[in-house]
């Protein structure tokens, strides 16, 4: 499992301080949105075998602390227990910080 690059370390605590800034306002499927387009540009400039903005592994730890089948995303797992909106980005970066801690990375430091 690759660890979150340090420039992205770097974006997602910038998000997770003021992110109204990076997506408009607290939404979860807009954080989602954000992720998957920068995502597509390290792909798009053959970078994303070098940067990891999300682990891949991310999406099970999700599905499996919510106990919901595995092809619903971690966004719509998250969803399915907590409405968006600030609640809902505060939950991702908390469950993010808990899976990098369990794989023995550093959290996401706000």
């Amino acid at each position: 499992m690759m660890d979150i690059s340090p420039p992205e370390r770097e974006l997602l605590r910038g998000i997770r301080k003021r992110p109204g800034m990076y997506i408009g306002e607290y939404s979860l499927p807009r954080l989602r949105s954000f992720l998957d387009g920068y995502h597509g540009a390290l792909v798009l400039h053959g970078l994303d075998g070098s940067f990891c903005i999300l682990p891949g592994e991310f999406h099970g730890f999700v599905t499996e602390r919510y106990g919901l089948p595995g092809p619903m995303g971690w966004c719509l797992a998250i969803l399915e227990n907590v409405p968006d909106g600030k609640e809902a980005v505060e939950t991702f970066f908390s469950l993010l910080d808990e899976f990098l801690e369990a794989n023995g990375f550093e959290p996401i430091q706000p």
